[in-house]
């Protein structure tokens, strides 16, 4: 399911094939369920590129749940904080629920409920497990 990629920051001058790869990191992982994989390294590109994907699948469907993987990406720098809550603003006018795991990194889970919690998402959570996200995607889906 992950695509290997290469640990460096993509750009705008990135190959079509590595702006293919970027893209290939965000699939369905079921019908109705995104599957988000985040880069070890973060740039603002690679944000719109993955994103943009987000929005593309989401679209095409009825209902969309989300489901980000951040366990092996760098902490987001101040700029990149601010640009993901205007995706994760944007992307809940079209996304039913996201659900976000960080692995055990502390400063990862505290980057994560900052840019999470900043405007009290309710359709958000936040995980240390991939199955304690999935279960809470179910949950949702169930109501």
């Amino acid at each position: 399911m992950s695509t290997n990629i290469e640990a460096k920051a993509y750009g705008p001058d990135c190959s079509e094939s590595e702006k293919i790869m970027l893209k290939s990191r965000v699939s369905y992982l079921s019908h109705d369920i995104i599957y988000y994989n985040a880069p070890p390294i973060i740039s603002d590109f690679q944000l719109n590129v993955m994103w943009s994907k987000v929005k593309e699948l989401a679209t095409k469907k009825q209902s969309s749940y989300l489901l980000v993987d951040i366990t092996g990406t760098e902490i987001p720098t101040a700029n990149q904080r601010v640009i993901l809550k205007n995706y994760i603003t944007d992307a809940l006018e079209y996304i039913d629920y996201i659900a976000v795991y960080t692995g055990k990194n502390k400063f990862l889970n505290f980057t994560a409920k900052f840019i999470l919690g900043a405007k009290g998402y309710e359709r958000i959570s936040l995980h240390t497990t991939r199955n304690q996200a999935l279960n809470d995607i179910r949950r949702q889906k169930d109501r």
